[in-house]
């Protein structure tokens, strides 16, 4: 049963704090590549820009350089892969992931207690996800990056497989969900990309904040 705690900090303090448990975890230090066994739990506070893409069209958007505080929990079922050096990790059956603004460094969010979550927080299901840094932003030094965006990474890009249900609420847009074959987010494109199939359909609804009415 493997622990891990790990914090980043630069002049200024603090600017992440990352938490892991699973049953085993190995990395190589010489080719990046990270292998684990679930079942496991992956907590990560940090700074980051909000996820605008399900956004009403036409709705303002958050300025570049916004980067809050977020709390982002992924529990997974079996196993996970990746590489630290290409900034890359999968997550693999069974994936509940919880992502959204926090307040202190303390603080979580609970997807069990959805009543309890702030605006702007996305909630999703599937079989596998992968979370990855952008790779034309690769080139880039952590330096250009947090002078651009706020934040150390570059733009992050998510995609989830299987079964996948996405779960939030915007102040624009008021509760939405979504369901998938296959999603992915783009944030340097601020977009997701829904995509169905004849066992699973693509929707997405949201009800307006002040009307109350579903739109499908």
């Amino acid at each position: 049963r493997v622990t891990m705690n790990h914090k980043s900090r630069d002049e200024v303090g603090v600017t992440s704090h990352e938490r892991m448990e699973l049953e085993r975890l190995a990395v190589n230090q010489q080719t990046g590549d990270i292998s684990g066994n679930g079942p496991g739990i992956i907590r990560s506070s940090h700074y980051a820009s909000q996820l605008p893409g399900l956004a009403t069209p036409g709705a303002p958007q958050a300025p570049a350089g916004n980067a809050k505080l977020h709390f982002l929990r992924v529990d997974f079922r079996q196993r996970i892969a990746g590489n630290m050096f290409l900034r890359a990790i999968e997550f693999h059956a069974k994936v509940r992931t919880v992502y959204g603004p926090i307040d202190a460094w303390e603080q979580e969010l609970d997807s069990d207690r959805p009543e309890l979550l702030p605006p702007d927080t996305l909630m999703m299901t599937s079989e596998q996800l992968r979370v990855n840094e952008d790779p034309v932003m690769a080139n880039h030094r952590v330096r250009d990056l947090a002078q651009a965006t706020g934040s150390p990474l570059g733009p992050l890009q998510l995609t989830a497989e299987g079964n996948v249900r996405i779960d939030g609420q915007s102040p624009q847009q008021g509760q939405f969900a979504a369901t998938a074959d296959r999603a992915s987010y783009a944030q340097s494109k601020e977009q997701f990309i829904l995509e169905g199939s004849n066992r699973m359909p693509a929707t997405l609804w949201h009800r307006n904040p002040e009307t109350g009415q579903q739109i499908d």
